[in-house]
């Protein structure tokens, strides 16, 4: 069994969009205000963890 295999089946592909998803965010804020790259996605994983994915 591969490895990317293994990950699909331990992880949602909704899950792993959001840290992909973030991790993009996070890189390209860092380029114009590195306090912007950890608040932003910071906040968006609070409202996520409070609210949840509709």
């Amino acid at each position: 069994m591969s490895l990317i295999s293994r990950i699909s089946k331990a992880v949602a592909p909704r899950d792993l969009m959001l840290a992909v998803g973030l991790g993009l965010l996070g890189y390209g804020l860092s380029l114009v205000s590195v306090p912007a790259a950890f608040a932003a996605p910071g906040a968006i994983l609070i409202g996520v963890a409070i609210f949840g994915v509709h």
